[in-house]
């Protein structure tokens, strides 16, 4: 191509060096036109970019046909249940993820449970298939202090003054889990230096029947009662607002049970007009 100097050359030249980058083959095409004016490379820029159209409708059709389009899912038919909606696979997939999500509610629940479970210290179980295991009602007449404890328990029902069912996880030393049915108060009349003391009501004590003995949380007196718990060579003594309410004695195996008895419910109906400086405790 030779120098332009025509009016209509120079905008056929500046109309070419315009044309972006996709239009590089086009570009070289031009230059080696005989016939270089202005209106010559407006038509062929037309033709080019109707060229470039077609060439882009054309690919995007083949893409269309070489992509198999996805079924309709209410047109898709699992080969187990027969229901519309869902591949087979897919319904072993939903049933996984079902299960799953029940394994991890099932383990927060376990979890849940042992974490607000009670605990009964180093107390165990009644063994009813041991011939030489003392009997229920021999075995509770004693209340057993317990440290480990986090609340009073009994394996007695008649020993309360108040009850209502109670379903409540208690964890024993071992790590076995048992449940208390019931909850409520006992009533107790402590003797110090041989003589009654002022009569007791012993709350939160949960009925549970697996227990071998009764148990006296000295948690619960120390933390929810403000009791002032000392230990002096044989005996605990029991005090609350400088006031000895109760004592324990330890025997040669180290292990401590409160000096008194529980009233039953007859006695303290009987008791009470007589003795009104019952304390809850």
């Amino acid at each position: 191509m030779q120098w332009c100097t025509h009016p209509n050359e120079i905008a056929a030249v500046a109309l070419v060096q315009a044309l972006p980058m996709e239009y590089s083959s086009f570009h070289s095409a031009l230059l080696l036109l005989t016939n270089f004016d202005f209106k010559t490379v407006k038509d062929a820029f037309l033709q080019e970019q109707k060229n470039h159209q077609l060439h882009a409708a054309d690919s995007a059709l083949a893409l269309k046909v070489s992509t198999p389009a996805k079924p309709s899912s209410q047109s898709v038919v699992c080969a187990f249940c027969n229901i519309k909606g869902h591949t087979e696979a897919q319904r072993r997939e939903k049933g996984k993820e079902r299960a799953n999500a029940a394994q991890q509610e099932n383990s927060a629940s376990a979890s849940a449970s042992i974490q607000s479970a009670e605990f009964a210290g180093n107390a165990s179980t009644h063994d009813y298939t041991n011939p030489h295991s003392p009997l229920l009602s021999d075995a509770g007449s004693d209340w057993i202090v317990d440290t480990g404890a986090t609340c009073h328990m009994t394996p007695h029902h008649h020993r309360f003054n108040t009850y209502t069912p109670n379903c409540t996880p208690i964890q024993l030393a071992n790590n076995q889990i048992i449940y208390s049915v019931g909850l409520g108060s006992v009533r107790f009349q402590p003797v110090i230096n041989g003589k009654p003391g002022r009569l007791l009501e012993f709350e939160r004590v949960l009925h549970v029947p697996d227990l071998r003995n009764n148990l006296l949380s000295v948690l619960y007196l120390t933390r929810a009662k403000s009791y002032i718990v000392t230990i002096q060579h044989d005996q605990i003594f029991f005090k609350r607002n400088g006031a000895l309410l109760f004592t324990a004695a330890i025997n040669s195996n180290n292990a401590a049970s409160i000096n008194g008895q529980v009233v039953p419910m007859t006695q303290c109906e009987v008791w009470q007009p007589h003795n009104l400086q019952q304390t809850k405790t």
